[in-house]
């Protein structure tokens, strides 16, 4: 019973122990029942069982504990087997006895182990005896492990009671460095970190609500949040002590604690990667915790951080992770958001000689070479991307001094060992990634002085800008000077220009514009002399259209004739009366109509307010508002 209800009931562990405590009282004055020893002439029957036949036994367990340590060294080969005897004369105890003792005898075994971790039959044994003493009593046992476990730094400190750890439960890590040398002590030490971080999560927020006030300064979040951080800080103490441990076991137990912290709140696992772990750990991670691929979710707003530690580390966690699931997910994350982060970042500090910056430029290189390995589809954005980060570098050594050249020329022939790396069709064509600081510095000048060279016989202005040909005429700049007197040269001798335009658009639209440029001299010889001045010429007359008076053949019979009355009381003039078109008022080319006045109600009033409508009064407008 009391195994079933710590086991499904972790976090009700008061109630356990009051259940713990009224079998014990009830047993001890004899009103339960008890299982005799049948070893060593002890038999307990219950008839005979009293209070004096009771504490009798509890004196022969407290001797068989004491003696579980207590052999000479010159007879260390004994010990395994005095020990796994002793486990089996306690396993003959009274239920009750047990229950009394199993916290002294946990840590007797605890002790035992610890000095005996190097043998697996003999931790494998203690490993069961002690799942069986937590099932009794799981709050005394847990205490007595981490007491005899912990660090010679800690055992001068006082003795931790189950209350101190369920506070504190970071303080059980802070253990002899020689449990995760065996995969049985590690087991131990992890079931005893989840009960604890169990126990806190569940107190704290008892606490609470109990002492919680409405307007106090402790909200819940403020709660939660401690919870989080603390078991958030118990993943990341794990992380650092696996990578001391040389079990493969031991390290699969670890991950697999890590994993399952992971999946049952996933805040943990953006806490722990946010505040960031050694960047050595993070290929383990990746490959022994499933889980990790959650990890993209937040890769986009890790690599943002301004610190260059959180940027190393971003860029290695992304880089890890879409090399170990090659999914479209993140091939997009990785052409969308990895690449242009790299590379505007790369292009920023290339040529940089400090340490921060140098080591979260070889991560970047690292990380262009893994995702042109695992996507194909976008080798091309990679190759691209390493040609940038070299042009910046190269015109960057045009403008430095020669210390920070030889920076430069490092950074470009690293640039050209990871397009070759990006290029390369298989896996083993690719050459091993050899680091910024690492690489030969003369052989890199040497190489950046070649195409500086290169570059300069290209064009002989300021970075390698094209020379202007002064050869091709005797104007300013070497431009042509132009002669009237010029004349086109035969159209053998013509070079065409090219054309962007098919034949049947040249016919629809004429010729290219580059065929089209002709010298200004033959182009005013082409157009013609021009007219005297004060003469226009406004074109060709359309056939059947008098220039005098605008009239069309045929539409004369329908203006009015001449000496009618106009609208206005005037009269009609005649269009031939003394060889004119019209009097003074008549304009050119309107058939002798007289041209209306400007209305005075267009211009602008005498107060400087809006011009008035043509033909809507002032009246009418405030009406139809």
């Amino acid at each position: 019973l009391l195994a079933m209800a710590t086991a499904q009931f972790p976090d009700q562990l008061d109630v356990v122990s009051v259940l713990q405590s009224e079998l014990a009282g009830t047993t001890a004055v004899g009103r339960a029942n008890h299982v005799g020893i049948g070893r060593g002439g002890l038999d307990l029957s219950v008839s005979q069982q009293s209070s004096v036949s009771y504490q009798a036994t509890m004196n022969h367990a407290w001797k068989l504990i004491k003696n579980v340590n207590s052999s000479s060294a010159d007879s260390n080969e004994a010990q395994p087997k005095l020990i796994l005897q002793s486990i089996e004369l306690y396993a003959g105890f009274p239920v009750s006895v047990r229950m009394e003792t199993c916290g002294q005898f946990a840590a007797q075994l605890c002790q035992a182990a610890m000095e005996a971790h190097a043998s697996k039959e003999l931790t494998a044994h203690i490993r069961r005896a002690w799942y069986t003493l937590h099932a009794l009593n799981p709050r005394r046992v847990s205490a007595s492990t981490v007491g005899v476990w912990r660090s010679p730094l800690e055992q001068t400190k006082p003795k931790l009671a189950a209350q101190d750890i369920w506070l504190d439960p970071l303080s059980i890590l802070r253990m002899d460095v020689r449990v995760f040398e065996s995969a049985d002590l590690a087991d131990i030490l992890l079931t005893v970190l989840a009960e604890s971080l169990i126990q806190s999560r569940t107190a704290l927020r008892r606490i609470f609500a109990l002492r919680h006030r409405e307007g106090g300064v402790l909200q819940k979040t403020h709660v939660s949040a401690m919870i989080q951080l603390q078991e958030a800080s118990a993943v990341q103490l794990l992380i650092e002590a696996v990578a001391c441990a040389r079990n493969a076991r031991v390290r699969w137990l670890v991950f697999e604690f890590i994993h399952a912290r992971f999946l049952e709140q996933r805040t943990i696992q953006k806490l722990v990667h946010f505040q960031a772990y050694d960047v050595t750990a993070i290929d383990d991670m990746v490959a022994h915790v499933p889980s990790m691929h959650a990890c993209s979710e937040f890769i986009p707003e890790l690599l943002v951080q301004s610190a260059p530690g959180l940027q190393l580390f971003a860029v290695r966690l992304a880089a890890a992770v879409v090399a170990k699931y090659p999914i479209a997910s993140n091939e997009g994350l990785a052409k969308e958001v990895i690449l242009p982060h790299i590379q505007t970042t790369l292009v920023q500090i290339a040529g940089s000689a400090t340490t921060d910056q140098l080591a979260v430029g070889n991560s970047m290189f690292e990380a262009i070479v893994v995702v042109s390995t695992a996507f194909v589809l976008i080798r091309n954005e990679c190759a691209q991307l390493a040609k940038a980060v070299k042009a910046a570098a190269v015109d960057r050594a045009k403008i430095t001094t020669q210390q920070q050249k030889e920076c430069c020329a490092r950074w470009a022939m690293c640039c050209d060992s990871v397009l070759a790396a990006v290029e390369a069709e298989t896996a083993a064509a690719k050459a091993k990634f050899v680091p910024i600081e690492d690489i030969n510095t003369d052989a890199a000048v040497a190489a950046l002085e070649a195409l500086l060279k290169s570059d300069k016989k290209s064009g002989s202005g300021r970075n390698g800008s094209p020379k202007p040909d002064t050869k091709s005429g005797s104007g300013r700049n070497g431009s042509p000077k132009h002669a009237e007197s010029s004349t086109l040269p035969p159209a053998s001798a013509q070079q065409q220009s090219p054309s962007f335009y098919s034949a049947p658009m040249q016919s629809q639209f004429g010729a290219a514009a580059g065929n089209q440029k002709r010298p200004h001299s033959t182009m005013a010889g082409e157009r013609g002399p021009r007219p005297p001045p004060g003469k226009r010429d406004d074109g060709p007359t359309l056939p059947g259209l008098s220039r005098s008076n605008g009239a069309i053949p045929g539409l004369r019979n329908l203006q009015p004739p001449p000496g009618s009355v106009t609208p206005n009381g005037g009269t009609l003039p005649s269009p031939h009366t003394d060889g004119q078109t019209g009097g003074p008022s008549a304009m050119p080319g309107t058939g002798g109509f007289k041209r209306r006045g400007r209305h005075r109600s267009r211009g602008p009033n005498k107060d400087g307010g809006p011009k008035r409508s043509r033909n809507v009064s002032v009246e009418r407008q405030r009406k139809n508002f």
